[in-house]
């Protein structure tokens, strides 16, 4: 039985986790810094979504336990320039939910012991780690935290796609729906940055909990980093400033959507402010006894919160972790193969996320979207089928090749008029 450790219980350390266990045939062990009721009570992180593909994947693995009670959304409404907006949906029959990172991590973590796998609460140094490796056949880094996320090189290669981004968040009740349905997350792209609002499940099961998300580059409007001592001291940003300057802000850049805030109640201990660096590191460190580690998900490879493809990077690069572990059988896991991995999954999926994320920071580079965007922001309020196209790339970036270029784009559009 092949011996594998995996450092962090994230979205990726955990789906792979899971992926194992149920294959059989594995000793897994996961190690992980806090225990799930620490991850339960913890701050907030950025919400990320479980699109189709993601949730797929989820569903596959026996990890999904919200989407029978969790809030579903179909896909996207856009404003453009208020009131127009596309408004997009997934393919029929498909949806997404988002979950509130601390729940369903926390979950995950405790699901995976209770079925027998293998949990340490401990820290990791490079010492620790060193050693593992002679009691290992892998060892797979899921967390960038601490000693350990100073293992991965950057990758001068390749790009992200992402830009540096302040995040400002908040959890509220009483948001009105948006325009397009109950079902719709909001996605608010304008020169001054953007704002994601979607419905999300939280420990509150009974309850319609909604997540607004403000993203801008630093000293940007949407900036919205002077909050982030706003709750005083070690208690973190306060939910009601953050709620009370968004609501503010908006009335002036958008009005139609500050008009669904006259009735939020901001929920308790759900503020957060960060400040988001998207990078690609080298997938593989060497460490002092000459033994490798290979990084997975965030790690190696995180995206820019404006492109929503926070989970699917983790899951993805998860599921083709796994696919690439069961089909090695007994061979060694060496270095060359570490990386070969990273590079299937770059190529399948990491790449088309980076160019998403490219194209959506640029759109406003010179003031106004450019006159092929604006053709395609234009058919897209008009044909249904042109924004479920649309829709459907931020689940699968892979099909987006017609929305990077303008020739791409005018014969997309000439297809489907």
């Amino acid at each position: 039985m092949r011996k594998i450790l995996i450092v962090g219980a994230g979205q990726a350390g955990l789906t792979l986790a899971r992926g194992l266990q149920l294959h059989g045939g594995y000793d897994v062990t996961l190690i992980n810094g806090k225990t799930s009721n620490e991850v339960r009570m913890g701050t907030p992180r950025i919400t990320q979504f479980s699109l189709p593909r993601a949730l797929q994947t989820e569903q596959r693995l026996d990890l999904d336990r919200w989407s029978g009670f969790a809030p579903r959304i179909v896909g996207l409404r856009q404003p453009v320039q208020e009131p127009a907006a596309i408004t997009g949906t997934f393919p029929a029959h498909r949806f997404g939910i988002a979950v509130d990172a601390r729940v369903k991590l926390a979950d995950w973590l405790e699901m995976f012991e209770d079925k027998g796998g293998k949990v340490v609460i401990n820290g990791v140094t490079i010492d620790t780690l060193d050693y593992f490796t002679r009691m290992y056949d892998l060892i797979v880094i899921a967390t960038g935290g601490g000693e350990l996320g100073a293992l991965f090189d950057t990758d001068g290669e390749r790009f992200s796609g992402a830009h540096q981004r302040v995040v400002t968040q908040v959890f509220v009740r009483g948001l009105a729906p948006s325009p397009a349905g109950m079902s719709y997350a909001d996605v608010i792209s304008s020169p001054i940055g953007r704002i994601i609002i979607a419905p999300i499940q939280t420990e509150e099961i009974d309850t319609l909990v909604h997540s607004i998300t403000v993203l801008d580059k630093p000293g940007g409007v949407l900036d919205g980093g002077h909050l982030a001592d706003s709750g005083g001291g070690h208690r973190g940003p306060d939910p009601q400033s953050i709620a009370a300057w968004i609501r503010s802000t908006l009335q002036t850049y958008a009005p139609e959507t500050a008009g669904r805030m006259t009735d939020i109640e901001p929920v308790k201990g759900s503020g957060l402010v960060t400040t988001s660096v998207p990078v690609v590191r080298k997938p593989v460190s060497h460490l002092p006894s000459g033994g490798a580690v290979l990084g997975i998900g965030d790690v190696v490879m995180s995206t820019d919160p404006i492109s929503g493809q926070g989970w699917n990077v983790s899951t993805m690069s998860a599921q083709i972790y796994l696919e690439r572990i069961l089909a090695h059988g007994d061979q060694p896991f060496d270095a060359a193969w570490m990386q070969e991995t990273f590079d299937a999954y770059y190529e399948a999926e990491g790449r088309h996320s980076a160019t998403l994320s490219a194209a959506l920071d640029g759109i406003w580079e010179g003031g106004e979207p450019p006159a092929f965007f604006q053709a395609i922001i234009g058919a897209a309020i008009q044909n249904e089928k042109v924004a479920e196209a649309y829709a459907h790339g931020l689940d699968d970036p892979s099909t987006y090749g017609w929305f990077f270029s303008e020739q791409a784009a005018m014969e997309f559009l000439a297809r489907h008029q």
